[in-house]
């Protein structure tokens, strides 16, 4: 027979049972308590709760709780909450606030992939229309790599007509004078819209409007605040050992990602004594918050004025405090010595320190925290590495300089013309991704890889460079240009490859702009009758050379 002293810790689990209870009956009397207020405010407005259609959520605690008080739903499917899904079943929060968006952008792409577009209007439709569908989303709830990477495959298999990437995805979100598009990167845009949350939460602006943050902040004043976190010498196994939310966790490791990437010794981290992953007490970082109120946060408040270490007495006396003498040896011998002696000669100024007008990245770059946006964020992120192009080194190579500086005429791109077909061809003409017969020979589309007008050995260079045929009708153009514009223009190997660098000011250079225009539609005149096997004419390239002008509006 079972008796109530026979069964094992009966008192604690009857115990921990009650006071649960205890909690929860406290919790509903607060609740009703609310609806109370809610009922006299309709009382005088008329504007009334419907509890009927009021969805509710047990959580913390009582998440596995079956009751159904207050006459309102209680679904156990996920609940729509500004346009999220919230629930405890975390498959079916993927699948509600990423699959069904993701599928609706594949559709949206679906559509638009019927039009002939080039690279730079699918690269707009891409940021304008496809990845609007998921901005919301990625800024508000925690996303999967799993669907980052499924979000960019479809993005670039757009941009790209369904076929093999032909340049770097890093080069391609690069900005026009490092070579890419601007191409969207939903990964650096969901660390970007994280990271865009740290403003919102230092704004000092006091409204009842900001009383969303009393939650964050509550939970980041165990460790500071987050001004003073962010300048912590914090890594990843202290973000995984603390106990935050996810999402707030996400915005230290993007921000700690950040000031990685840009990290110099004058930003005075490593001098902070709390949150620091080389000052560890049992393996683990300290903080002491009567020390913080105190202003004791940096290795240089442990030192006296002779830069030596404070005794446990003159350390307690100049701070007023009141702490463990062993806490507080603890501390000191928890420091490495390289630290001390490097704060006896570093002068830290406390005001600057904290300061969320001045946080310095570099020695070049210093941002305010309060005015920094979602953009901001993402060009910073985009730029902390710096690309190299290979084709410059292969252009350099085969039109035998020691150096060609593609970035230049990358950055003149959106300004050499106005046609966007032109503008592509002119783009990947500079990436060498341009396809003549050798690579259509090597993929096998081709018997063999002769040129189709000299019948010698084709590639890129040969085909604008090299080729007697070509070298022959550039000659013709530059000719025919200069009678009609009575000029006497002429250009080198390099020029008449990339055009002529312009001074986008200069008046008196507008001849050379219209060669430089001339030239580039000559290549890409030329580059279509190979392709297509016809003969060159220069009557028929003169006749379509017009009417482009007129389009550009160069008949000036």
């Amino acid at each position: 027979m079972l008796t109530r002293t026979s069964i094992p810790n009966y008192r604690k689990i009857a115990t921990k049972k009650h006071r649960t209870n205890r909690k929860q009956q406290g919790l509903c009397n607060s609740v009703s308590r609310a609806l109370n207020v809610l009922d006299n405010f309709g009382n005088l407005s008329g504007l009334r709760l419907n509890s009927s259609k009021t969805k509710a959520l047990w959580l913390g605690p009582w998440r596995h709780c079956k009751d159904t008080p207050f006459g309102f739903q209680w679904p156990e499917k996920p609940v729509r909450i500004l346009g999220s899904y919230v629930s405890y079943d975390v498959k079916q929060n993927e699948k509600l606030n990423f699959e069904t968006k993701l599928k609706k952008m594949q559709s949206i792409f679906d559509v638009w992939n019927c039009r002939n577009l080039t690279i730079f209007g699918r690269c707009l439709i891409a940021k304008s229309l496809g990845i609007a569908q998921l901005v919301h989303t990625i800024s508000n709830l925690n996303i999967s790599k799993a669907y980052i990477q499924t979000v960019n495959s479809a993005i670039f298999k757009f941009i790209w007509k369904n076929k093999k990437d032909k340049i770097k995805r890093r080069v391609m979100i690069s900005d026009y004078d490092e070579g890419g598009l601007r191409a969207p990167s939903i990964d650096i845009m969901a660390k970007s819209m994280k990271l865009a949350w740290i403003p919102r939460l230092l704004s000092e602006e006091e409204n009842f409007v900001d009383s969303w943050k009393a939650i964050p902040n509550h939970l980041l004043d165990k460790f500071g605040g987050l001004n003073f976190l962010l300048r912590c010498n914090y890594d990843k196994k202290f973000l995984a050992r603390i106990n935050l939310p996810q999402f707030y966790k996400e915005i230290l490791q993007h921000f700690l990602e950040l000031k990685t990437s840009y990290y110099e010794s004058f930003s005075h981290q490593e001098f902070v004594l709390f949150n620091n992953k080389d000052i560890l007490v049992d393996g683990c970082s300290i903080f002491y918050k009567t020390w913080f109120e105190k202003g004791v946060y940096l290795i240089q408040d442990l030192l006296d004025a002779d830069g030596k270490v404070m005794s446990y007495a003159k350390f307690t006396e100049k701070y007023l405090l009141s702490c463990n003498f062993l806490t507080y040896f603890q501390v000191i011998s928890a420091i490495p010595k390289n630290f001390i002696e490097s704060a006896k000669v570093t002068s830290v100024e406390k005001t600057d320190f904290l300061s969320k007008n001045v946080f310095p990245l570099s020695s070049e770059i210093c941002i305010n925290l309060l005015k920094m946006k979602n953009k901001d964020f993402y060009k910073l992120l985009i730029n902390k590495d710096k690309i190299q192009l290979k084709a410059s080194a292969k252009w350099a190579r085969d039109l035998q300089v020691d150096h060609i500086p593609l970035e230049s005429y990358f950055g003149d791109m959106k300004t050499i013309c106005k046609d966007n077909k032109l503008r592509e061809f002119y783009f990947k003409l500079l990436h060498r991704t341009l396809v003549t017969k050798k690579e259509l020979f090597l993929y096998g589309k081709e018997d063999n890889m002769l040129c189709t007008f000299c019948q010698m050995n084709d590639s890129i260079i040969h085909t604008f460079q090299n080729c007697s045929c070509t070298k022959l009708f550039f000659s013709e153009v530059i000719k025919w240009f200069n009678s009609e514009n009575a000029t006497s223009l002429s250009f080198s190997q390099m020029e008449t490859m990339f055009g002529r660098k312009l001074n986008k000011k200069n008046a008196e250079q507008y001849p050379e702009r219209k060669l430089n225009f001339t030239l580039l539609f000559a290549k890409y005149y030329l580059y279509n009758a190979k392709l297509t096997h016809e003969e060159i004419s220069m009557f028929d390239f003169i006749a379509k050379l017009t009417h482009k002008y007129s389009l550009e509006g160069l008949n000036v």
